[in-house]
């Protein structure tokens, strides 16, 4: 395990600014924000565990490079350069990889802006304006970043809600979708893709891990 964790080390030191897919398999051809916030944690973790000081030095590197004009426009985290929309997924650059306090100007606007323009009342929270794949609805795995966040930010209530309605979301077995349809961006588009792969992956590892971890933060236990 030690060396292939040196040996990813040693990719991800080379090849971190490289162009790749986004988190989603989506959009090829960028230097994605949250990706590289997400090498950047690993750099820094990784290496700082296995004593990789050039590791730790390129993940600092890096970070700057994340903090300045091509990632952060308008004080805010943008999904890539040259998009200035916001990405559910810049959560993480905060909760859980603290690449900022989350009192940081960069951090309170970004947050910000994520909730003001991805959060659905009452509801969970979408990718990106503009998105489309099954309509461009709301994640069950970003509701429960955010809920990370709200939670770590002193905000319970909004956390509590972000559960609730997550909970709310699982099938007749307890299952938790990828996303929920109800209120899509694109109905059009949400038609599209029923025909052409039926319903939103359901269970999706990825919500139920996701919703563990809301679970352990607020402190409670997962129902059984």
């Amino acid at each position: 395990m030690e060396a292939a964790a040196r040996l990813v080390l040693r990719y991800l030191t080379a090849a971190a600014e490289l162009p790749c897919y986004d988190c989603w398999e989506e959009h090829p051809g960028h230097r994605h924000t949250s990706t590289l916030a997400s090498i950047v944690a690993g750099l820094r973790d990784a290496g700082g565990m296995l004593g990789e000081t050039q590791a730790v030095a390129r993940a600092e590197e890096l970070r700057q490079l994340m903090l300045g004009s091509d990632h952060v426009v308008a004080g805010s985290l943008v999904r890539h350069p040259g998009d200035t929309r916001v990405d559910g997924s810049l959560l993480w650059a905060f909760v859980p990889y603290a690449l900022l306090p989350l009192d940081a100007d960069v951090a309170v606007t970004t947050i910000a802006r994520i909730r003001d323009e991805l959060c659905v009342p009452g509801g969970g929270v979408r990718r990106y304006q503009g998105d489309t794949f099954f309509g461009g609805a709301e994640w069950l795995l970003l509701a429960a970043s955010l809920g990370c966040v709200a939670n770590a930010q002193g905000d319970r209530d909004l956390a509590d809600a972000l559960l609730g309605w997550i909970e709310a979301s699982a099938d007749s077995n307890d299952y938790l979708p990828e996303q929920m349809a109800n209120q899509p961006q694109s109905p059009h588009m949400l038609r599209h893709w029923q025909r052409r792969w039926g319903k939103t992956a359901t269970p999706l590892l990825w919500s139920h891990a996701m919703h563990l971890i809301l679970l352990d933060d607020l402190g409670r236990p997962p129902v059984r």
